[in-house]
């Protein structure tokens, strides 16, 4: 009887023991971008050292908020716990190529070769994950040859892609046409894609996105609400939805389902570090006084000026809409 309670005891004592973290609750502060709230939770979690998943939370956290040179050196300390965790050394390599960027010249080559490094052992640990190898692709077709650049290596690879996966294998080929500056050989090759998988998100939205950046913002608002019911997780459809905020507030579509989209966008992002939060703010104000709805546009304004926005590009777009809401009568 004493042995049995014993066993009890231990069985509930292993299993607060596993779930001394809420793993759902974490992954919804990521999904909404709280990533400053995440962090703090991550590293009041014992766990988080020892366990994957939550590494890999900790890692999309500190890359957001920049802590590039801080989760350098958590990475350090806990990567070789996890050599075959392909994630992880997906985020490692994000993480060298952002110290790159920020470094100084005689530095940074190491850093992107060490990133380089990175993807390509990412790549081969789970070579039939599509997202390992565009990334490969990506950073072969953009980067300098002195830091491994290399586009025959990237074209070689997306040929490849496209035998294993012919959506993620096209879409690689997509991109390497508009890096050419061939975008309409690129926007030919989605439509064809688009007519093999008429219900992909991923194919659809980068159509979308073509679509605008080719001056035609009636056909890409029309797909990018084509696409939202298709996507697997909600979570997945707020970048469309602030691509429809934005074609209403700019391009003069469907305002009411533009401001809709926003608002959706907004109540989802509240009090988050989404970086795109501002924009979206300042996209519903610029309906607003389409519909000239002053009070409401000067709302947002206010708002947007209470977080002192530091995007020159946002500030100067502000500037111009508080001007022309000086021009409107109440």
């Amino acid at each position: 009887m004493q042995l049995t309670r014993w066993l009890t005891l231990a069985v509930l004592t292993t299993s607060l023991q596993a779930y001394a973290y809420d793993l759902p609750q974490l992954q919804q502060l990521l999904d909404r971008q709280k990533y400053r709230q995440l962090q703090q939770e991550l590293t009041q979690t014992a766990e988080t050292s020892q366990q994957p998943e939550l590494l890999v939370m900790q890692a999309k956290a500190m890359i957001s908020l920049g802590q590039d040179e801080a989760l350098a050196e958590v990475l350090e300390k806990t990567l070789p716990q996890f050599p075959q965790h392909a994630e992880l050394i997906r985020l490692a390599g994000i993480n060298q190529f952002n110290l790159a960027q920020s470094s100084s010249i005689f530095s940074a080559p190491g850093y992107a070769k060490q990133g380089l490094a990175y993807f390509e052992q990412a790549a081969s640990l789970a070579p039939d994950e599509a997202k390992y190898q565009r990334g490969l692709i990506d950073f072969y077709a953009a980067a300098p040859s002195i830091v491994g650049g290399d586009k025959k290596k990237a074209q070689q690879l997306a040929d490849a892609l496209q035998q294993k996966n012919q959506i993620h294998g096209t879409l690689a080929q997509v991109a390497l046409l508009r890096r050419q500056d061939k975008a309409q050989d690129a926007l030919k090759l989605t439509e064809t894609l688009k007519q093999q998988h008429p219900a992909s998100p991923e194919v659809l939205e980068a159509y979308a996105r073509q679509l605008a950046d080719q001056n035609r913002p009636a056909e890409a608002f029309a797909v990018y609400q084509q696409v939202l019911p298709l996507y697997a997780r909600e979570v997945e459809q707020y970048p469309a939805l602030l691509q429809l905020g934005q074609l209403a507030a700019i391009a003069g579509q469907d305002k009411a389902a533009g401001k809709q989209a926003l608002e959706k966008y907004l109540s989802f992002f509240a009090d988050s570090d989404n970086p795109n939060y501002p924009w979206a703010q300042l996209r519903l104000a610029q309906i607003h006084l389409l519909e000239q709805n002053k009070a409401a546009a000067e709302q947002m304004v206010a708002s947007l000026l209470a977080q002192e926005p530091e995007q020159e590009k946002l500030q100067k777009e502000l500037k111009a809409l508080q001007k022309s809401l000086k021009q409107l009568k109440s």
